[in-house]
């Protein structure tokens, strides 16, 4: 899903889900959402969450590298 990987680079640049929010021009809980998928979806955690950020693990810092691939291809592929 574009939107929720967008949103984890977004979030790893920041490292806060309030000021994520901000940037995207949207709510918070939509954030945390997409970023929950995420980790459904690939099985993982991306991350260690506190109150108002997340700092990569591992896994998340593996993963913020195919998350850019990703986008690149489909960026690529809308032209």
């Amino acid at each position: 899903n574009f939107d929720c990987l967008q949103t984890f680079i977004v979030l790893s640049q920041c490292k806060n889900f309030t000021r994520a929010s901000e940037i995207m021009y949207v709510a918070q809980s939509t954030i945390s959402n997409r970023i929950r998928l995420l980790e459904e979806i690939y099985k993982m955690s991306i991350g260690n969450k506190n109150k108002t950020g997340i700092e990569l693990q591992e896994e998340g810092t593996l993963f913020l590298q195919y998350a850019k691939q990703l986008l690149n291809v489909e960026t690529v592929a809308l032209r």
